[in-house]
């Protein structure tokens, strides 16, 4: 009776599992094919930063036709810009406009690294001598 009862549990969730995968690639197919058009990108954050610098890294935003591709280039931007080295942080949203369900703004906030830096050099001199310079500014 036990094998039973573990048996059916067993067919149960392997059902539940087929389902939520089957609904969960129903869902990916819906918005590979929804369209979708970036109108706006808000960023926050930015004091030392060139504006001009950011915009060329997150242009491909606007350059989008799905849903899907905005979370693909986002996911792109979002690496872009922090491997810019400027930012501690980068936080990005994506949300609809009010005016049109097919056309998003992106949300990003940045935090800016501290104007802290270090610079290490080492001189050997002429009979053995090392001498070190350390500067932090």
């Amino acid at each position: 009776m036990d094998r039973e009862i573990a048996s059916k549990k067993m067919v149960i969730k392997k059902i539940k599992t087929e389902l939520k995968n089957h609904r969960k690639d129903k869902f990916h197919k819906k918005m590979e094919t929804l369209p979708a058009r970036v109108k706006m990108v808000n960023i926050d954050g930015l004091s030392r930063t060139s504006d001009k610098l950011v915009m060329v890294k997150v242009q491909q935003l606007f350059d989008v036709q799905s849903f899907q591709e905005i979370i693909q280039n986002s996911k792109e931007v979002h690496k872009n810009l922090k491997s810019l080295g400027c930012f501690k942080k980068v936080n990005m949203t994506v949300d609809t406009m009010p005016e049109d369900d097919t056309h998003y703004k992106v949300n990003i906030t940045v935090e800016e690294t501290g104007s802290v830096f270090a610079n290490l050099g080492v001189v050997c001199g002429s009979q053995d001598q090392v001498a070190g310079v350390v500067r932090v500014g």
